[in-house]
């Protein structure tokens, strides 16, 4: 049977017992009160089952209290209509949204907060977040000590590897903490974030200038290779542009859209280098940044490492690099969490690394994991036909920015 309501808003003029004179009225004819809600100088009634001339005798009646301005009948409660604008925004909200009491029960999650924490339809509303998220979360801390945490970065054991918190305690009105607000990013719209902000225009390959026949083949083997996955190893003496095809492979491959993520791996002393490519936990070193920081194989997944000068790379640092290649995971200093990662390595040297390989400087199985496919740039002695070509180009880009200084 089908249960009928009759919602009321009764705008009033305020004074002591209307609320009582309301209420009066609906005892006297045995008219059941589902919901009452009182907001300044409104009554919100929810009646149920009442139908026909019952309904419009309650209205004519209500109607007849002194202070009542009108009677208006409403399709919800107003309670009804916050909760539901409060579900279409946590629905609308990329970020996951997390609501647990003091108890560690679940009060409020979007679809977000169940997507990147892969929770079930039974781990939900009404039920007790489970202890390792509540602890990973900082939630726990966040309900002990009623500090709140901003962007701090989390590992959960869940295809997401890291995540951004941000925690806000609920208190009441005597101060004490009685739930914990949690809002939870995924690291890869930090990254996109960060790089729509930092990326400068991407380099193509028409923005390669060149005439010469042996430039022309080794673009368009260039060309090809873009379209595979495979990892790059170029070789090239110094300033013959390595790092400018390395964006143009970039540019021309499904990886796009994706972050360009260049290391000189020479420029960088070795104890710091390690720490720059596969990040480092809080409290790994002294020194080491609040809550940790990712590297850069964590920044470039989906998109391509490009590890420049990578004959300069320690043996030390040499094994965990062949460790990354092979198992695809990787692992911050001073933490025992692997992440999965999807990067493209291109590399670059201006070494001969089968030599390096031969007097045992440079590990034969790391070699053969870069050199999947090899491109070799030519020194422009080898092409005298593009001197005259990159003269012009360049004297043509000195002169705009001279001019655009003057």
């Amino acid at each position: 049977m089908q249960i009928l309501y009759l919602r009321l808003r009764i705008p009033y003029i305020d004074r002591v017992g209307i609320v009582h004179d309301i209420t009066l009225i609906l005892a006297k004819r045995e008219t059941n009160i589902s919901a009452m809600e009182v907001e300044e100088g409104t009554v919100f009634l929810e009646c149920q089952n009442v139908i026909g001339d019952h309904r419009i005798e309650i209205i004519k009646e209500l109607s007849g209290i002194s202070g009542v301005q009108e009677i208006v009948e409403i399709p919800f409660m107003p309670s009804k209509g916050r909760a539901e604008q409060l579900d279409a925004i946590l629905n609308s909200v990329h970020d996951g949204i997390l609501v647990v009491n003091q108890g560690s029960i679940i009060t409020q999650c979007n679809p977000a907060a169940i997507r990147m924490l892969k929770l079930s339809a039974q781990q939900v509303q009404g039920q007790p977040l489970g202890p390792t998220l509540f602890k990973n979360l900082l939630i726990q801390e966040t309900l002990q000590t009623g500090c709140q945490h901003n962007n701090r970065e989390v590992f959960i054991a869940s295809d997401l590897g890291y995540c951004v918190v941000n925690t806000i305690p609920l208190r009441s009105n005597c101060g004490d903490v009685v739930g914990v607000i949690a809002v939870i990013r995924d690291t890869r719209d930090v990254r996109n974030l960060m790089r729509s902000m930092t990326t400068s225009l991407p380099m193509t390959f028409a923005d390669i200038p060149y005439v010469s026949p042996v430039m022309e083949e080794v673009l368009g083997q260039a060309r090809r290779y873009a379209t595979s996955d495979s990892t790059i190893l170029i070789n090239g003496e110094t300033g013959t542009g390595k790092e400018l095809f390395a964006r143009a492979l970039h540019s021309a491959s499904a990886r796009a859209n994706a972050a360009f993520v260049p290391i000189n791996c020479a420029a960088i002393p070795d104890t710091l280098l390690e720490s720059e490519l596969f990040g480092y936990t809080e409290g790994a070193f002294t020194g080491a940044v609040k809550g940790g920081k990712p590297g850069l194989f964590e920044l470039a997944n989906g998109g391509t490492l490009f590890l420049d000068e990578v004959g300069d790379v320690s043996a030390h640092l040499q094994v965990k690099l062949l460790r990354v290649l092979q198992e695809k995971r990787v692992r911050r200093v001073g933490s025992t969490k692997e992440v999965a990662i999807d990067v493209r390595i291109i590399a670059a040297t201006n070494r001969n690394l089968e030599d390096m390989v031969a007097d045992k400087t440079f590990r034969e199985d790391l070699f053969y994991r870069l050199n999947v496919i090899p491109l070799v740039i030519p020194p422009l002695r080898e092409r005298f036909e593009d001197i005259r070509l990159l003269s012009e180009h360049f004297f043509e880009t000195f002169c705009r920015q001279i001019t655009a200084f003057g």
